[in-house]
């Protein structure tokens, strides 16, 4: 691993492929090892083999990196995707969601505890090597290239539930008791004797129904359309109390009797568009401006996103929204949305940040991770997306036809004649424009709202959902591709930019690879997991 310019990942997986197999296996698997379904990878899109095993996260020069903790939904353990599974490959095995399935199981907390000790199981690899999970930032050596330092998230509040879905869910004053209970001990409060550690952020929901937020339709038509099951359907409408319970909860940095806290940013993943504004208009009210920092606004995380290209009253739709029942939803089909760049596209999914979305996270100073995921970054066609019944839909514009104008008015006028490709693969390089059309649209929504290049450049950075069953664009298949995604996006943007009159010298964007890959990153987590004195950061 080379000490001079480190990796860094807001968003990646390194316990999610072990941890399912490790049951299947003669041995105990680590998560330094890598695990290969054979055939069954290519037939589930890729998603199956190891993408962010420590393995490969070290060839990929990650020595920091944000772990998504996840305990499988109820939805996902007891849908026909496992079946299916179950018959392609014996590598990945069922008793692990069998027991998550099995009425009296270790429900999800238990699940996140279980795959807690399964990554502090890998703190020693081969050779040498090693993975250390840090509380503050003070923790992590830049300098050592043998270690790999991780910092833990929650992906989805239904994590710090003590049991599974399944049965009628408890009474909301009972949820938020336990989640608060459950939130403090394990990973709010580190004088609790089974304090398991400090998180940086947690995504209020996730793929499935939950008592927190509606969430965004999130499931490849593979996966929760045709093999799936109907409750990865949005059923909610917005924030529900338990979830502002939780935000509450997640921000306040002491407790009742004044005690430090850790603080745990808010990560608007697969929050739907309406909960998204709810969250942003929470933290304008006198009781979230109190809990600001020297002034400054409570920073939100986009941990692993795409992008729109669109604002959220711009949304293409081939006819008016299909209607269904609750637990098919409201289905829309999109047109294809051109991207800035020729020759690409972005994916409508409201799961993607809207224009609106960019500029209230750059403007609170968080932090927006870019997925490396095909169908995120609008590689892959645009699917269906089905929507709650019970929460107002974003106001489409529809069309029979393909709408005319919009970023493709513009690409006649990008020459890529003189360009030399022949050190690149075609397809892969398309999947890099794809990246680029993406981050370059946050800057220019950034600049088209007024704001400076400082605002947008220093607020990306790599978020690849690697393991987080996605298909990964083709440019870098795994965390051991970083340095060459790195290298891509070094030479290449700054010609994608170029082509849309964004013209900066070549210091800007030496300068930008090393804030997107790394700088920008570090100096967020300077400022918001910090731990100057080894005393909890208040």
């Amino acid at each position: 691993m080379s000490t001079a310019s480190p990796n860094f990942d807001l968003h990646c997986h390194p316990t999610t492929k072990t941890i399912m197999a490790e049951l299947g296996q003669n041995h105990a698997r680590n998560c330094w090892e890598h695990v290969n379904v054979g055939v069954a990878d290519q037939l589930m899109q890729n998603s199956l083999n190891s993408q962010a095993s420590l393995t490969q996260l070290f060839n990929g020069h990650v020595n920091l990196a944000v772990v998504g903790l996840y305990g499988v939904e109820f939805a996902f353990a007891n849908s026909f995707v496992l079946e299916v599974l179950n018959c392609l490959t014996d590598v990945i095995h069922d008793e692990y969601f069998a027991e998550i399935r099995r009425a009296g199981g270790m429900g999800y907390l238990g699940s996140i505890i279980q795959e807690l000790r399964h990554l502090r199981l890998s703190a020693n690899g081969p050779d040498g090597k090693k993975m250390k999970i840090i509380n503050r930032i003070e923790d992590y050596d830049r300098n050592d290239p043998n270690t790999i330092h991780l910092i833990l998230s929650l992906e989805g509040s239904h994590n710090l539930d003590p049991v599974g879905d399944g049965g009628e869910n408890p009474p909301e004053a009972d949820v938020i008791e336990a989640i608060t209970f459950n939130f403090r001990k394990f990973f709010k409060n580190p004088r609790d004797p089974q304090f398991e550690g400090r998180l940086l952020h947690l995504t209020l929901t996730h793929l499935a129904n939950n008592q927190y937020a509606n969430h965004c339709w999130g499931m490849p038509k593979l996966l929760g359309g045709r093999l799936g099951s109907d409750s990865f359907t949005p059923k909610g409408n917005g924030l529900t109390s338990v979830g502002r319970a939780q935000i509450r909860e997640a921000l306040r940095d002491r407790d009742e009797a004044g005690n430090p806290l850790y603080r745990v940013l808010i990560d608007v993943k697969h929050m739907s568009v309406k909960a998204r504004q709810q969250y942003y208009a929470l933290l304008e009210t006198p009781e979230f401006r109190a809990m600001r920092r020297n002034g400054r606004p409570i920073p939100i995380v986009a941990s692993h996103n795409g992008v729109t290209g669109l604002p959220v009253n711009h949304i293409y739709a081939t006819s008016p929204p299909q209607p269904g029942n609750e637990d098919k939803g409201n289905q829309v089909t999109y047109h294809r949305v051109p991207g800035r760049l020729r020759d690409s596209a972005f994916n409508p999914w409201t799961i993607n940040l809207f224009d609106e979305d960019i500029r209230t996270i750059l403007r609170s100073g968080g932090l927006i991770g870019l997925s490396l995921d095909q169908r995120i970054l609008g590689v892959e066609g645009t699917e269906p997306e089905r929507f709650s019944v019970f929460e107002p839909m974003p106001p489409f514009q529809f069309s029979a036809g393909q709408p005319q104008g919009g970023f493709d008015a513009n690409h006649a006028g990008q020459d890529e004649t003189t360009w030399d490709l022949s050190g690149e693969n075609r397809q892969n390089f398309e999947h890099l424009r794809h990246f680029c059309n993406n981050l370059l649209h946050i800057a220019l929504t950034a600049q088209e709202a007024g704001l400076s290049d400082e605002a947008a450049w220093n607020h990306v950075c790599i978020g690849s959902d690697f393991d987080g069953l996605i298909n990964a664009m083709d440019y870098a298949t795994s965390a051991a591709d970083l340095g060459i995604l790195r290298q891509g996006v070094n030479t290449w943007l700054r010609k994608f930019a170029a082509n849309l009159d964004y013209q900066r010298d070549a210091a800007f964007w030496d300068n930008v690879t090393e804030k997107l890959f790394f700088q920008n990153a570090f100096e967020f987590l300077q400022t918001h997991f910090s731990e100057p004195n080894g005393e909890v950061n208040i």
